[in-house]
């Protein structure tokens, strides 16, 4: 792929292959308002008349508020897997699938929370792993560290509009701050 431009004109030339070339006009506006993907375009207006956070007191209708919640889920019930694990310091495992994808449970859960005591250094890499195995239709919502104490809550992507904000805190229990507890 190439990309030219021409000097003083506001054209834009891209090739991607010597059959294949095709031209923008970076100083037209009707550009910006066609859709760039096969995915189906969102007017702009539609975002603007709604608000997406849930219970949100304004005059606009909410993108997801308590009819969407209901819609989804009637019984008002999701499934939620929660699991610890003292990894002793080790290396990020080549494959958790037992601990988070167990051969028992027929469905991937819609919820995640899973924390580990003395957890690896390179956490990241511990947050990827368990991106690795819960796979694309999974979202990492949100993280904490204490210590060697780590939390990761991962949330179906298609729920992700139905969380706001994530509360964390941490309190040290310890007399002595140099002596080394997990909390």
């Amino acid at each position: 792929m190439s990309i030219s431009t021409s000097p003083g004109s506001s054209k834009v030339e891209f090739k991607i292959s010597d059959d294949e070339s095709s031209s923008i006009d970076a100083s037209s506006d009707t550009q910006s308002s066609k859709p760039t993907s096969a995915l189906p375009a969102i007017p702009s207006s539609l975002a603007r008349e709604r608000n997406f956070l849930v219970g949100h007191m304004s005059k606009s209708k909410s993108a997801v508020g308590i009819d969407e919640l209901n819609r989804y889920f009637p019984q008002q019930r999701l499934r939620l897997f929660v699991g610890t694990w003292n990894m002793q310091r080790c290396e990020v495992p080549e494959n958790v699938d037992d601990f988070i994808l167990p051969d028992h449970e027929e469905f991937v859960q819609d919820m995640y929370v899973i924390g580990v005591q003395e957890a690896p250094q390179d956490q990241k890499a511990w947050e990827i792993k368990l991106q690795e195995t819960l796979g694309p239709n999974h979202v990492l919502a949100h993280s904490v560290s204490h210590g060697v104490l780590h939390l990761a809550v991962f949330v179906r992507r298609d729920l992700i509009w139905y969380f706001s904000y994530f509360d964390e805190d941490r309190i040290t229990t310890r007399m002595i701050s140099q002596i080394k507890t997990k909390g």
